[in-house]
């Protein structure tokens, strides 16, 4: 038994090792989604206050003015939905390595779970060894235990 507990040990501290690995794969994730978030949200700043700016000078502007604006504006928004996309693919690959934490800390449960089993099995053995002993001591001390009820 107590190979086998060695056995578990190993694979609990495995599983504890892919715990840590999924928790600061989850950590960088999150980051990173944090950080594209960021950026998305410049790009969503400066493009309505280049747009603010665009209607304040408005009808002062000519008409080559206005159409270089249009053509700015048209790439900031294309810019902005592609950092959506970039946000979007961060925050997937954090729902993912969260899903990942979650699968690694579930399986460390169970092998720890296991483990306890076995620890609580061969304390149940030793101590029911003990008492065999005991009891196989009192017999050669005291003679054959009598026979209740007969």
């Amino acid at each position: 038994m107590q190979q086998r507990e060695q056995q578990l040990a190993t694979l609990g501290r495995l599983a504890g090792e892919r715990v840590r690995q999924a928790v600061t794969e989850l950590g960088h994730s999150r980051g990173e989604a944090a950080r594209q978030a960021g950026r998305l949200q410049e790009l969503e700043q400066y493009l309505d206050e280049y747009r603010a700016s665009a209607a304040a000078e408005g009808r002062a502007a000519s008409p080559v003015l206005l159409a270089n604006q249009r053509a700015f504006m048209a790439r900031l928004q294309q810019a902005v939905e592609m950092q959506m996309q970039v946000v979007d693919a961060a925050r997937a690959r954090e729902s993912e390595a969260h899903g990942c934490w979650q699968g690694q800390r579930q399986d460390a449960r169970r092998v720890e779970t296991l483990l306890n089993r076995a620890h609580d099995t061969a304390r149940i053995r030793r101590l029911g060894l003990e008492q065999k002993m005991a009891d196989d001591q009192a017999v050669q001390r005291f003679g054959q235990p009598a026979l209740v009820g007969g």
